[in-house]
């Protein structure tokens, strides 16, 4: 049976890369060194079977279903492009080049919290690296406001795996500090971990620009805030040799996100004129990277106009689907859907819908087209961007009677340029 080495995963945002998988049948019937919810997930995505394509919930042909997406979307005058979550390169490059010629909306599946983030690095930037300089340089590694064995399990794993010239005794050399307003996994891996009330991370991050500037600052007396550990980690922050902060969804609780975590940002500058310090989001695997270098914009972008604009809030989905401002949209990914409010949720019972998805996706509703398509890095190969923002290749491991993502766009793409073309 054929074994697999070095396979990507991308199931989350640190798209580990040294997976042994081995496939029999055009199945995946061993998984090493994954997650055990993604060796879970793996196996299932390979085993999955779905309709070629449905129409109205009901089994239908590939050509059936192509017919009626592109007169849905030929008929629409606001289509939103959504999703695109665990999607490649290939599969993100085919959708823009879709919405700008529909002259739809773009967007990506990213959380509020990737908002925040994108908004917070326009204004003050971002010191940063790759996970691969934290592995062999980073003697601090600060967890702020996040749960990495939630929502990227193998992270700390892959982090404190091994030893380098910098930190010769490995886990020894490595302190592990866990900032938190909520109950998370922080005690498991965590040497230090500093508890917060809730909606206090700007109180906190704030004391701690002070202190970095200046050591001999005096607070006052502050309700729910542990001065004496605040204090502490500033003086182990500055004191490193090389840091790195990670920082994750809590901050983006609260319309004040954005600037929570221009604050984060900034102190992480201050940081680098004593040490080297660096920051990074624990993000998830989306298109802004693609969106970003095709259109110049991360996310919410319209090609109403015949060129790209960039709106956060006006372009949004979230807000598209809420305001009533959509009628019609292709899906692609159902795990996309997560983020949507309830507003926007019941906007898209309401609306023709075309969706892109895996064999193994459950749509929370009925859409008008259903295309299934195969599974980047199992079932289809491509490249995709790691949250560090590093592109790695994706192979396909096992055969699949569905086609790629970037087929099917393409396949709607041109026979709506054809429909365009045909004369009256």
């Amino acid at each position: 049976m054929p074994v697999h080495t070095n396979v990507v995963c991308c199931l989350c945002g640190c798209l580990c890369d040294d997976l042994v998988i081995e496939t029999a049948e055009d199945r995946i019937v061993r998984v090493e060194r994954a997650c055990p919810e993604g060796a879970v997930q793996l196996q299932k995505i390979s085993q999955a079977h779905a309709p070629t394509a449905t129409c109205d919930g009901r089994p239908s042909s590939h050509a059936t279903a192509i017919d009626k997406a592109v007169r849905l979307l030929r008929e629409s005058r606001a289509p939103l492009i959504f999703g695109l979550q665990a999607s490649t390169t290939e599969d993100q490059r085919q959708a823009i080049e879709l919405a700008e010629h529909l002259g739809a909306v773009m967007e990506t599946s990213g959380s509020h919290f990737t908002r925040s983030f994108l908004l917070a690095f326009q204004q003050a930037g971002l010191s940063t690296c790759t996970l691969g300089e934290v592995r062999q340089r980073a003697d601090l590694i600060l967890f702020w406001g996040a749960d990495p064995v939630r929502t990227h399990p193998r992270l700390i794993e892959r982090l404190l795996q091994a030893d380098s010239e910098f930190l010769p005794r490995g886990r020894a050399d490595r302190t592990l500090i866990a900032v938190n307003d909520r109950e998370t996994s922080s005690p498991e891996f965590a040497d230090v971990t500093i508890p917060l009330a809730p909606g206090r991370h700007p109180d906190a991050l704030a004391a701690i620009r002070r202190w970095i500037q200046n050591p001999a600052w005096q607070p006052m007396p502050a309700i729910d805030l542990p001065l004496s550990s605040l204090q502490s980690l500033a003086r182990k922050m500055a004191a490193c040799r090389y840091g790195m902060l990670f920082f994750g969804e809590e901050l983006a609780a609260g319309p004040s996100s954005p600037y929570t975590m221009e604050s984060l940002i900034r102190l992480v500058t201050d940081l680098n004129a004593f040490t080297r310090f660096s920051a990074r989001p624990l993000s998830q695997p989306g298109a802004e990277q693609v969106l970003t270098w095709q259109t110049g914009y991360p996310v919410a972008v319209d090609f109403q106009q015949g060129f790209p604009r960039y709106q956060p809030g006006e372009f949004s989905a979230d807000d598209l689907l809420a305001r009533g401002d959509v009628d019609c949209c292709l899906l692609v990914g159902s795990p996309s859907l997560v983020n949507l409010s309830p507003a926007a949720m019941q906007r898209l019972h309401t609306i023709p819908t075309i969706v892109l998805d895996p064999p193994a996706t459950n749509c929370p509703f009925v859409p008008q087209v259903r295309l299934t398509t195969a599974f980047p890095g199992v079932q289809s190969a491509g490249t995709a961007y790691r949250m560090d923002g590093i592109a790695l290749p994706l192979r396909s491991l096992c055969a699949s009677a569905s086609p790629a993502t970037a087929i099917v766009l393409r396949e709607i793409m041109d026979r709506i340029k054809a429909a365009s073309e045909t004369p009256v």
